[in-house]
């Protein structure tokens, strides 16, 4: 059984590399091409496009590769019409709104692993497009949390922002408490949760792994954004995983272990058997929308190494699972 799998992801992941020296090559086969994901219990590989009519090009390229492609078109999220959130956030807590440059959702806190000093600060996490370039961040309720600029990595669109008032971090939710502040990796398949500002707690299912693709911007002056070894979640029938203002939620697993988070959301306008997309000029009806999510050990190794400050050197991060207290000038985790 052991050589079996290890056959077939050596297989899959031939496969992955010959469809990303097609990408590369992208505009030779056709401008419609924006992207590869690996679907892993299917028998073919996703193939994000912008045109339908373009596909066949690239497929009949592909399948002189020996590689099966399935089309599907993806568009950014439209704005919800959805007013405020139906969750009753109390505190500055994970899923509670926050802004700076945009409006989105505080994925969670982070500190350094142990040993503590009683001078760690507390990060919140977030998406860079919500809190870069610069402060101040504001809860839910417009009070400035965080004057601090943040430390964030532009690649995987994740930020972090220190708290001028750690004591004031509620680590938990209890709409979805975080069983561990470890990582975890998700399988195909595998039943998610998330809490986020804009439409609470809400489940999904993890679809693929895509290793490239760009995303169009459906009526925005920026035309794609290049997106790399992301996370594809799609939604439950009758229940959308996400919605504008939810960036920055973390993704968790079926026992409430850190997975992902939360970079972008992206609309399923066609599949197989779907003739076209919609007039990009229009407004879209988004009926299963998909979130775009980073792994959650990713985004604490690649922040990690942003932090320039020496007193936290080869110190790596950690989710922030208990209540901060003050005690004098410092402040320590319980």
């Amino acid at each position: 059984m052991k050589k079996t799998a290890s056959k077939d992801r050596d297989f899959r992941r031939n496969r992955i590399e010959r469809l990303l020296k097609l990408w590369e090559e992208h505009s030779a086969i056709t401008s419609g091409w924006r992207g590869i994901g690996d679907c892993h219990g299917s028998d073919s590989l996703i193939c994000f496009m912008e045109r339908d009519s373009e596909f066949a090009p690239l497929k009949n390229r592909a399948n002189n590769e020996g590689i099966e492609v399935e089309p599907l078109f993806i568009y950014d999220l439209p704005s919800s019409s959805s007013k405020s959130s139906p969750c009753d956030f109390q505190s500055l807590q994970p899923g509670s709104q926050i802004s700076a440059s945009e409006t989105g959702t505080l994925g969670t806190f982070l500190s350094f692993n142990d040993p503590p000093c009683p001078d760690d600060p507390i990060y919140l996490l977030s998406c860079c497009h919500v809190l870069c370039p610069d402060g101040p961040v504001r809860d839910q309720s417009g009070i400035i949390v965080s004057t601090s600029r943040p430390v964030s990595d532009d690649i995987l669109d994740v930020a972090i922002a220190s708290l001028d008032h750690p004591e004031n971090a509620d680590p938990m939710n209890a709409s979805l408490r975080f069983t561990t502040g470890n990582p975890v990796p998700l399988n195909p398949g595998d039943i998610v949760g998330k809490l986020g500002s804009k439409t609470c707690l809400t489940f999904g299912k993890y679809c693929c792994n895509a290793p490239k693709f760009l995303l169009s911007h459906y009526g925005s002056d920026r035309e794609f954004t290049e997106v790399n070894n992301s996370l594809v979640i799609g939604s439950q029938p009758g229940q959308p995983f996400l919605a504008k203002e939810d960036s920055g939620a973390i993704v968790v697993d079926s026992v409430g272990r850190p997975a992902a988070l939360i970079v972008s959301g992206a609309c399923l306008v066609a599949v197989s058997g779907i003739s076209s997309k919609p007039d990009r000029t229009s407004p879209m009806d988004c009926m299963s929308p998909l979130a775009i999510a980073v792994p959650f050990d990713q985004v604490l190794l690649n922040l990690q190494r942003l932090i320039t400050d020496p007193k936290h050197k080869d110190r790596s991060l950690k989710m922030v699972t208990k209540k901060a207290k003050k005690l004098g000038n410092a402040t320590t985790i319980d």
